[in-house]
Formats: structure tokens, C-alpha cells, sequence
């Protein structure tokens, strides 16, 4: 991690220089230009390579700016501000608490991982029609860029730096709102409050993680402190219309339309709240016109671009769509929830959907609370937070944030009910595939929006020793309530050893580094398919027919099985039993059958390789 930590300090010297702001300020920026750099160069030039040596060219662009400018004073107060201080130890304790991490959830070996080892392996975006990824190649890069960068600086792909990179990028979306305004005379002090705050924000979003999505690379929760970071940004920026907020305004939002396809409303929802402080502030007049113009280029027009542009990319390349617009058919939606209209599996999926809302629990913390009583919640600790800070926050900013976060979780529970219905299919759909998950995205924004607010009353009144002795308590409060958690959210030190899949995937690979192969594994629910092929890649396996029949099996069904491996390069046979043995032991031809054996297919035949 030490190339990527003296790269971001260079990274971010460029931005500072550039910009004149501080370095807290920037650093998300700088990462999402690392972001859109390489998206571009996967995009016009079909290689990455171009894109990473502009990152490097950007992250020196500091050394020619000091040795041109001899005035170095208000370049060393902006770098060296709080922000900096805070992302170094931000940055070690991540480091510390993911030191060995490593993929623990589906999602990761079936798609997010491979999109990165991909790039790694092509030099291109996943979505290429040479990339052996076999899900979601429409997923918008940008998340996965980011991390694939930092794999590239190290040279290595690696679980742990992906996930350490993730949470970097997560928290350092905080360290705008942390210390932003008065500098510390105690650097103590200030390590402090870096480090309670770092860990005050973990706990609080694993309240509502049921599934500790928190250390996995799924890009949920950081679309969700995004989101906050840009409403957070719109509510305390003081001029809506300069250069540089609309700069960063148009970098968050393109960033929000690569995160993921749930974007696009999350997108509408930041314009929505910035176009209504525009018009409350009476920014629309003559006297602003060419600002008001950037605002439309750069705010509207390029973000909306550039999400089309992905659309028609992902669609040269052939790749399936998972969410189609075309697909939603909003004049039917009241007529499935009522039972007259639509199929059996959407009207069965709208039921469930919002009996879920106020019924099914998305907590973490040992109570049971539902999507509808968390946003009460957030309301009321906002309020709290509010009552607290009265002297820092303005009433009408108080209002505007409250209002923001019950109209966008009506907005947002609309949103996910028309995705269950028309979108997810029929068997995700009516079983709610991933429900906590999904509805905790949008508690994740609360209460990233509310940390935000609270650590900006916190920063300025770095002084008041009370506010250290609250935040303790209520740190100590959460993990006693829940102390779960702790263990649940440990760091890892030490790996564990190779799962079953590393060592499938080491014994195909001995045998063959490209190509197709079957693989068999009996009582499985395909974790085999996806998990081996992630470890084994780029070996393209077959994702159905894996778990085969045991009762009833016919000479026509044999013979359909027999016509599938054949079209493969290889079969492997990861899980097999006895009754396995007794119905298909005619396709080998009395070769050797058990589990662990490899097989060349060739000339209509399954010949054994070893075992």
C-alpha cells in the first residue's frame, strides 16, 4: 500500500495546486479524476494503459508547480491542513484493519472481483467482447476502476487492497465535512477526533449491515455516501454558482452515474435538491446568465451523456442489460398492486414488497426495525444532532436536510417496488432477492448525511472537551448494545486457509489455462461454478446444469447432458457421490470417476487427464 499512499499525497498536491483548496477538500476529487480519466481512455482508446499514464503525468504535475512558482506559502497551508492529517491516519488504520482481508460474499467471486481481474488481464474495460466475465458486463466501471488503479499501482491484484481501496474512497468522502473549517493547533487533538470519527462511522453504518456488506467491494454503500456527500455539499456551499462548486458538483454527480444503474435517480435527486437552492436563493437572473449556462452544460448535459454514452457502449458490445427502462410499465404498476393486471410473479412481488416495508427487519443491532420506523429514526436523531448544534447550523439548512431524507425515502421505496415488479424477474422478484441490502442503501445515506452534519459541529468546536466525552459515550452506548459487532467486524490478521473452490480451481489450472470447462457439482447451488471460475480465471465454466439429476434419470436426459460437456474443452468433477457414480458411469467409458478428476473432451470423447 505504500505506492498508493505516496501517490495519492502526490495526486492530491496537483489538485491543491490547481484548485487552492485545502487537501480534504479535494481528495475526493482527485479520486474520482482518477475514475473518469480511465473510463475514458476504456472508452475511446479500448485500453487502459493510456489512462493510468495520465494519473501518473497528473499526480507530478506538483513538482513542476513548485519549481515553477516560488511562493509556496499558501500551497503548504492548504496541503498541509487538517484534511491531510486525517487521511493519513484514516489511511493507516484501514490499512491496519484490513490487512488481510479477503471476498467473503457472492456477489464478489461471481462479478465484482472478475470485472477487476479482467481489466487487470485485458488492459481493458470488462465490457470487451474478449472479457470471459458471464454477469453483469453492463454494470457501470466506475467503482471498479478505482480499485483496479490501485491494484495497478501495485502491480499485483489483490482482495485486501481492493477492499482497502474501497474504504479509503469511502471515508475519505468525510473528510470534507471533518475539520474543514478551523485549523487544529493540537495535532494531537486532531488524531483524536480522526480516529474516534473513523471509527464512530463504521459502527454506525454496520447498525444497519445485517450482512457486512461494509467489507466487501459491493458498490451499495458507497453510492449511499456519495449521495450524501453531494447533498451535504449543496446544502453548506456558500456560491452555488462558482467555478469550482460547480466543478465538483459535475465530478460527483457523473461519479453517481457510474457507481451503479441506481444512479440515475439518486442523480435526479442531488439536481432536484440543487435546482430548488437555486431558485430559494434567487440565483435565476440576467446578472447570472453565463454561470447559469455552465450549470446546464456541466451539471445536465454531461452527466446525462455520459450515463447514454455507457448505455450505447455496453450495447455495441453486445453484453445483456439486467435493468431495461423499456421493461418498466408504470400505467400497470396500480393495477398489479390492486391484483387485476400484470403476471402472477409481479403481483405476488408488489404484495410482498410493501408488506416487507413496515414488517421485515433491515437492523443490525439485536432490535427489529423495519425500513419505514429507521427513517423515523434518522429523522429524530437529526433533530437531536440539530438541538445539539444549533450555533453552527442554520434552521432553514436543518429543514432542508430533513425534508431531503423523508421525501427521498418515499421516492426511493417507489423506485425499488417498480425494480421488484418489472425489473428482477420471477424469482427474484417475489422472493426479494437482497432486500436488506438494498433498503439499507438508503438508511446508509441518512446516516452518512447525518455523521456529516454532526463531525461539522464537531470540527468547530474542536475546543469543547464535552463533545469528545459525548462521542465516546455514544460510541461505547452503540457497541455495547451491540457487541456483536465487535466480533462480527474484527479485523483479519491472519488468512484462512485455501477454501475448496482455490484448490478446484488449482487443478484445473493444472491442466489447462484457457478455455471452457464443465464442471460437475452435486448438491450444489452453483457456488462451485462462480467461486472456481473466479479463482481459475479466465477459465469460462458453465453456470447451469452443474447440480444433476439423482432419481428418475432417462437415456434421453444422459444423452442431453452428454451433448452439453461436449461442447466444452474440459470436465471437471468437483462434487460427485455414489448414486452420481451409478447413473452416469456410461459417459466415461469405465475410466476412473471421483471427485477431483479432470477430463479432456475430444474427438466426441471424455478422456481422463488426472485426478
Amino acid at each position: 500500500m505504500i505506492i498508493p499512499f505516496i501517490y495519492t499525497l502526490f495526486a492530491n498536491a496537483s489538485m491543491v495546486a490547481i484548485t487552492k483548496k485545502s487537501f480534504g477538500k479535494v481528495l475526493p476529487l482527485t479520486f474520482i479524476i482518477n475514475i473518469l480519466v480511465l473510463f475514458v481512455s476504456g472508452v475511446l482508446f479500448n485500453n487502459l494503459t493510456v489512462g493510468f499514464i495520465i494519473n501518473i503525468l497528473f499526480g507530478l504535475y506538483f513538482v513542476y508547480y513548485l519549481i515553477k512558482n516560488k511562493d509556496k506559502k499558501e500551497f503548504k497551508n492548504n496541503y498541509f491542513s487538517n484534511g491531510f492529517y486525517a487521511f493519513i491516519m484514516f489511511f493507516i488504520l484501514i490499512c491496519i484493519f484490513d490487512y488481510n482481508r479477503s471476498f467473503s460474499h457472492w456477489d464478489e467471486f461471481s462479478h465484482w472481483g472478475e470485472m477487476i481481474k479482467e481489466m487487470f488481464r485485458l488492459d481493458k474495460l470488462y465490457t470487451v467482447k474478449e472479457s470471459v466475465l458471464q454477469a453483469h458486463k453492463d454494470y457501470p466501471p466506475g467503482i471498479s476502476l478505482f480499485e483496479f488503479f490501485w491494484c495497478k499501482l501495485t502491480g499485483v491484484y489483490s482482495e485486501a487492497t481492493l477492499i482497502k481501496s474501497l474504504h479509503i474512497f469511502e471515508f475519505s468522502l468525510f473528510i470534507p465535512a471533518l475539520f474543514d473549517k478551523k485549523k487544529f493547533k493540537n495535532i494531537f487533538s486532531l488524531i483524536f477526533r480522526s480516529v474516534i470519527s473513523l471509527i464512530l462511522i463504521y459502527v454506525l453504518i454496520s447498525l444497519f449491515d445485517q450482512h457486512g456488506v461494509i467489507n466487501s467491494i459491493y458498490t451499495d454503500y458507497i453510492m449511499a455516501i456519495i449521495l450524501a456527500y453531494a447533498i451535504f455539499s449543496v446544502i453548506f456551499e456558500k456560491d452555488l454558482l462558482s467555478n469550482f462548486f460547480i466543478f465538483e458538483l459535475t465530478l460527483m454527480l457523473i461519479l453517481m452515474m457510474l457507481t451503479k444503474q441506481m444512479g440515475l435517480p439518486f442523480y435526479m435527486m442531488i439536481m432536484f435538491v440543487y435546482l430548488v437552492k437555486l431558485i430559494y436563493e434567487k440565483k435565476f437572473n440576467k446578472n447570472n446568465k453565463k454561470e447559469l449556462i455552465k450549470v446546464f452544460i456541466f451539471t445536465i448535459i454531461l452527466p446525462i451523456l455520459i450515463w447514454k454514452g455507457w448505455d450505447m457502449y455496453v450495447s455495441s458490445m453486445y453484453s445483456l442489460q439486467q435493468f431495461k427502462l423499456s421493461d418498466i410499465k408504470l400505467s400497470e404498476l396500480l393495477g398489479i398492486i390492486k391484483g387485476t393486471k400484470g403476471e402472477g410473479y409481479q403481483i405476488t412481488a408488489a404484495h410482498n414488497y410493501l408488506n416487507a416495508l413496515n414488517n421485515f427487519n433491515i437492523a443490525n443491532c439485536g432490535l427489529t426495525i423495519t425500513y419505514v420506523e429507521s427513517i423515523v429514526l434518522m429523522v429524530i436523531i437529526m433533530y437531536i444532532v440539530y438541538t445539539y448544534g444549533k450555533k453552527d447550523i442554520d434552521k432553514k439548512d436543518f429543514i432542508n436536510m430533513e425534508t431531503i431524507m423523508i421525501l427521498g425515502s418515499i421516492g426511493y421505496a417507489f423506485i425499488m417496488l417498480v425494480l421488484y415488479v418489472f425489473n428482477f424477474g420471477e424469482i427474484e422478484g417475489p422472493n426479494l432477492a437482497s432486500y436488506n441490502r438494498y433498503m439499507d442503501t438508503y438508511v446508509i445515506f441518512c446516516i452518512s448525511l447525518i455523521f456529516m452534519v454532526f463531525i461539522r459541529i464537531y470540527s468547530q468546536n474542536y475546543r469543547n472537551k464535552k463533545i469528545d466525552c459525548l462521542t465516546i459515550v455514544t460510541l461505547l452506548s452503540i457497541l455495547l448494545i451491540s457487541s456483536s459487532l465487535i466480533d462480527k467486524y474484527k479485523p483479519v490478521f491472519v488468512k484462512s486457509p485455501h477454501s475448496p473452490y482455490q484448490i478446484a480451481a488449482s487443478k484445473i489450472n493444472k491442466y489447462t489455462k484457457k478455455g471452457k470447462v464443465y464442471v460437475i457439482a452435486q448438491d450444489s447451488v452453483g457456488d462451485y461454478q462462480y467461486f472456481t471460475k473466479y479463482y481459475a480465471n479466465p477459465i469460462v465454466v458453465n453456470l447451469k446444469d452443474f447440480n444433476l439429476k439423482k432419481e428418475n434419470v432417462t437415456d434421453k436426459y444422459k444423452q442431453k447432458i452428454r451433448d452439453k460437456i461436449l461442447k466444452y474443452d474440459y470436465l471437471y468433477l468437483a462434487v460427485i457421490d455414489d448414486k452420481f457414480k451409478e447413473n452416469y458411469e456410461e459417459l466415461f467409458d469405465g475410466q476412473k470417476i471421483e471427485s477431483g478428476c479432470m477430463y479432456k473432451i475430444k474427438d466426441d470423447k471424455i478422456l481422463l487427464k488426472g485426478c
